[in-house]
């Protein structure tokens, strides 16, 4: 699989791609949002995006790939310094994968990186379909959040939820999907299905 590191620190984008070459990964680094975007990007399996860079910050980056049906199906994971739940509800909101603090832990970043790729095998294959190139989605026993809609379906019904219930329920359920344990994230979403059986309402 083809990775993108991209980071204004050269010396962090040639970390990132020692360290994930050595698991297997083709690495591509740029230095800059603006280089990055003259890249062939629908090559690239996940892109590695630092938030605070130049005159185009991750998070700019992030949303002209996502408003794009040949880039939106790519998965984003951030690496930045800043922290805050403001700061990790807005990437994930533009439809991030993932959010890695600085100073980065290169176990982590593997494990994390290894455990977005999982999921994004894994919806698709939930699905039962091929997607759209513009799928956002998280799928599961009938239960669907679409992170770019900002929508949650019950076999096929909308739930009525508020921004801030939705906000809570993609973090959760994006969290546990990225975490190493699948089958807790299954049981829990089973959970999630039947505590949704009646619409929130507002």
């Amino acid at each position: 699989m083809k990775i993108l590191v991209v980071d204004d620190e050269q010396d962090i984008c040639e970390i990132l791609q020692y360290n994930l070459e050595t698991e297997g990964f083709e690495v591509v680094t740029a230095n800059s949002a603006e280089e990055a975007l003259l890249l062939p990007l629908h090559e690239f399996s996940l892109i590695l995006l630092d938030v605070m860079m130049g005159e185009m910050s991750g998070f700019q980056m992030a949303r002209r790939l996502k408003d794009s049906p040949a880039t939106a199906q790519i998965p984003i994971i951030f690496i930045t310094a800043l922290d805050g739940e403001d700061n990790l509800v807005k990437g994930l909101n533009i439809g991030a994968d993932d959010y890695i603090a600085k100073p980065l832990s290169m176990k982590e970043v593997k494990a994390r990186v290894r455990a977005v790729l999982r999921r994004t095998t894994y919806t698709l294959s939930q699905q039962g379909d091929t997607p759209t190139s513009s799928d956002n989605r998280i799928c599961y026993e009938g239960i669907t959040l679409d992170l770019n809609a900002k929508t949650v379906t019950l076999d096929g019904e909308e739930l009525v939820c508020t921004k801030q219930e939705f906000e809570l329920l993609s973090f959760s359920a994006v969290m546990l999907l990225n975490s190493l344990l699948i089958s807790a994230c299954c049981s829990a979403l089973v959970t999630l299905r039947w505590f949704t059986a009646t619409p929130i309402r507002k």
